[in-house]
């Protein structure tokens, strides 16, 4: 469903935020010696030095741009309105489950990263200036509301938190293009995607979801829609309508078959259907000639249909762990095709990969072929072979041949796994 620079704050401990900002400049420095001999009982060598290093910030706060604050065991959220010039604000790894006001303080800020921190709820002032928000693995269960304050944001990721809704104040954020979603506990129906028709790329991966909502083509200018790691098994027809979409992620769902609506997407250079149970591959596939990762492993497909020779622009191929018998000699007129995996089936013979030109990759391990491929190891770009588990009935002799040239490609930087 999916990569940042980012905060940095202080957690005054024993000493209220708030009489910290009325403290006097020159007492506020007493103040953190205490904070540093308080945390430095937990850890004088890890957390004090980083606590000294945030403190000398506070020397020159117009010097500083991005502002980090990671993995200090704190609580409070601290007092850094006097970073008026940050452009980039990260605190990750501590533990406030609240903070109110005094996050978007700068009228410099463009991101705001917030991750692992165990949050419950978040109050934002209003922002002009924010377009990227990740809240990913808190303990969230809505999106906070002040976040409809952060009118210029384009970029929110939600990852990993207990989030079942989109609030209809989201379809107020016009500028947002990229809704990350994955691991949450949503329900969708039909006011889910009237409220999200801006965006361009849109992740729920790993929510239980059964069915998609028949208004899903209210989405017009989505690009990229992962909806991995869900229970679905069918769609919609107006999802043939999403013809702008370029990536499309089905893993692990409950497809039997590739449905007919995806055939109306020309435009999809990468489909995904990891670890579902299709037993076939439709001829129509081979029209989304736009085609460049194509992902069918861990499936149940007995063969390639011809039509697939059309995807020219393919160069990632993935059909490890099917039924597959054999593999069709046309398969090495693909042009670009860089890596291909064809392990884990019940292949008996395969074509001269030697002669595709930007094949680089080939995994073919765990099949029945009974003949080793030696012109394969004259591949000048070969980087990497798997031919473990297959009955090759190499003779003493020619098992020392592969040993040693396989020793030698070794030296260039060439894996060979037999």
């Amino acid at each position: 469903m999916v990569k940042a620079t980012y905060i940095v704050f202080i957690l005054l401990v024993g000493i209220g935020l708030e009489a910290v900002a009325q403290t006097p400049a020159g007492n506020r420095m007493t103040n953190r010696d205490s904070i540093r001999r308080g945390h430095g009982v937990q850890d004088p060598r890890i957390l004090a030095q980083k606590r000294d290093q945030f403190l000398k910030l506070y020397n020159n706060p117009d010097s500083v741009q991005k502002l980090r604050f990671d993995k200090m065991n704190f609580s409070h959220w601290p007092d850094i309105h006097v970073f008026k010039r940050i452009s980039e604000l990260r605190s990750t790894g501590n533990n406030y489950q609240r903070i109110g006001k005094g996050v978007s303080v700068s009228p410099r800020l463009k991101t705001i990263i917030l991750s692992n921190n165990n949050l419950r709820h978040l109050r934002f002032q209003r922002n002009d200036s924010v377009k990227k928000l990740i809240l990913s693995e808190n303990n969230l269960h809505r999106i906070p509301r002040s976040v409809r304050k952060l009118p210029q944001l384009e970029q929110l990721d939600l990852t990993h938190n207990q989030i079942r809704r989109i609030p209809h104040w989201m379809g107020r954020l016009k500028n947002l293009k990229e809704l990350g979603l994955n691991y949450n506990r949503l329900k969708i129906n039909n006011r889910t995607f009237k409220r999200l028709q801006h965006l361009t790329l849109l992740q729920m991966g790993a929510n239980h979801l059964t069915r998609i909502p028949d208004n899903i083509d209210l989405l017009t200018h989505l690009k990229n829609l992962n909806l991995g790691k869900n229970e679905i098994a069918s769609l919609p027809t107006t999802f043939a309508n999403l013809d702008s979409l370029e990536t499309l992620i089905f893993y692990q769902n409950r497809f039997k078959y590739i449905p007919p609506e995806i055939f109306h997407l020309h435009k999809l250079t990468e489909l995904d259907f990891y670890y579902n149970a299709l037993d076939s591959i439709p001829e129509a596939l081979g029209s989304l000639t736009d085609l460049k990762h194509l992902f069918l492993a861990f499936n149940q497909i007995q063969t390639l249909p011809d039509t697939l020779r059309n995807l020219k622009k393919l160069t990632h191929l993935y059909l490890h762990h099917n039924q597959l018998r054999k593999i069709p000699g046309w398969i090495t007129e693909l042009p670009r095709l860089k890596v291909l995996g064809i392990g884990f089936n019940k292949i008996t013979s395969i074509p001269d990969f030697s002669v595709m030109p930007a094949l680089v990759e080939l995994d073919f391990q765990h099949n029945q072929i009974t003949q080793f491929p030696w012109r394969l190891l004259q591949k000048p770009n070969l980087r990497l072979l798997f031919v473990r588990n297959n009955p090759l009935g190499l003779s003493t002799p020619n098992y020392k041949k592969l040993q040693y040239i396989a020793n030698e490609l070794l030296k260039r930087g060439v894996i060979v796994i037999y």
